[in-house]
């Protein structure tokens, strides 16, 4: 990302390399979206499956479960945003605008 800001505050934002940045920055921010919700789906599964107390057994419940009365019950809330899925596909919609970018500026640099 700094090599990326660099780039663009020395006054040549439009070329190949800052699209395939800003592409990857976009790829990397939507895949850690999906991250998170793979690791809000499994976590609680994983981590409670076996936990045993002193006090008896628990039951797993679901994240947006309520307890059941008379039983003893585990929870693991994640958080599942859209922020970074939205600043994903703005990154990839602002790579899309600098690759058509470079392509006016390699066209009008062919005209002159």
């Amino acid at each position: 990302i700094l090599k990326l800001v660099d780039q663009i505050g020395a006054g040549n934002p439009f070329n190949a390399i800052a699209v395939r940045r800003l592409r990857s920055v976009g790829w990397g921010l939507i895949a850690l979206n999906l991250y998170s919700l793979v690791r809000t789906i499994a976590l609680p599964q994983v981590l409670l499956s076996n936990l045993q107390t002193t006090a008896g057994d628990f039951r797993v419940l679901p994240m947006i479960s309520g307890s059941v009365s008379g039983l003893r019950s585990a929870r693991v809330d994640g958080q599942f945003g859209f922020g970074l899925l939205v600043a994903g596909a703005l990154a990839l919609l602002l790579a899309e605008a600098f690759r058509v970018g470079t392509a006016i500026r390699e066209d009008n640099e062919s005209i002159l």
